[in-house]
């Protein structure tokens, strides 16, 4: 529970995240759908600076990426660790991630047992040599005229998503350049897997997301093979090598994917976000792909 923060601000109505800059060094996002606060090159004493909210306690949790030290400042404040993001920030150093949770319950980490097993069965996997598709598969970057398919595809999947699965949505990201898509179709020219590059072009790193897989194309490698290929597109497109992404916390089948493509886990996200579960938890798993 936060010990001392009083000066947060004021929620407005449901909708997507919102941006303001909190200090020059420090940018707050309202994440309304998943009722957090993001603070963005946080330092405790930045929190001084946030206009005052006085229903703090309608937020579940609030969510600094900050860089190292201050340790004692972050936990006085009632923040507690919950892991790092390698190569986060624009000059190459790793964002700290520290926790606060104004409602308590938003903090209880329900299914613990499920998250410690699944990650220690990704643990067990080694490296992947190589990724190859079945015969008649086919991989391609996805276009705006894809944007259907892939809401489609993803909404099929997922009952319950963190972000907007619309497909004015996805087009939005993919004809801003913020997102790089990759999806692969059958045999038949059916989307079966789909996977994305959310791109920071100024830190230069990416979060690989929205990776969903139709049920029956699932054990076949297929987004072991596009999360590869978004590698290598960052690589040489955008000089993107830092790289991270946030998977379900009992997943085993995702978890497992990153640690097979030399991904290394740093942290459980608690109750991060809105999924087909409820509220679930998530690991962090980053990779410097230059070095793999």
């Amino acid at each position: 529970m936060l010990a001392s923060i009083t000066n947060l601000p004021q929620r407005r109505g449901p909708g997507a995240p919102s941006r303001r800059p909190v200090s020059p060094r420090c940018r707050l996002v309202h994440d309304r759908p998943n009722e957090r606060l993001k603070l963005f090159g946080a330092q405790p004493a930045h929190l001084a600076e946030l206009p005052s909210m006085r229903e703090l306690a309608t937020w579940g949790k609030v969510t600094a990426y900050a860089r190292g030290g201050h340790r004692h400042q972050w936990e006085a404040l009632g923040f507690r660790s919950e892991g790092n993001i390698r190569g986060f920030f624009r000059d190459g150093s790793d964002a700290a991630i520290w926790a606060a949770y104004p409602q308590p319950q938003r903090g209880h980490e329900r299914d613990k047992h499920l998250h410690d097993a699944c990650l220690a069965a990704a643990q067990n996997k080694g490296l992947l040599a190589q990724t190859v598709l079945p015969p008649g598969y086919t991989s391609e970057r996805v276009t705006p005229h894809h944007a259907a398919e892939v809401a489609a595809l993803m909404s099929s999947v997922f009952s319950v998503y963190p972000t907007c699965l619309s497909e004015r949505h996805i087009d939005q990201l993919i004809r801003s350049g913020s997102s790089f898509f990759r999806c692969i179709r059958n045999a038949e020219q059916q989307m079966v897997a789909v996977a994305s590059a959310e791109m920071d072009l100024i830190r230069k790193n990416a979060e690989m997301t929205d990776c969903a897989t139709r049920p029956d194309q699932r054990g076949r490698g297929l987004m072991a093979y596009i999360l590869r290929q978004l590698e290598a597109d960052l690589n040489s497109h955008y000089q993107i090598v830092d790289l991270y992404s946030l998977a379900r916390a009992q997943e085993v089948g995702m978890n497992c994917v990153f640690k097979k493509l030399g991904y290394s886990y740093q942290g459980r996200l608690i109750n991060n976000c809105r999924m087909p579960s409820g509220w679930e938890s998530m690991h962090i798993w980053c990779k410097r792909s230059s070095d793999c």
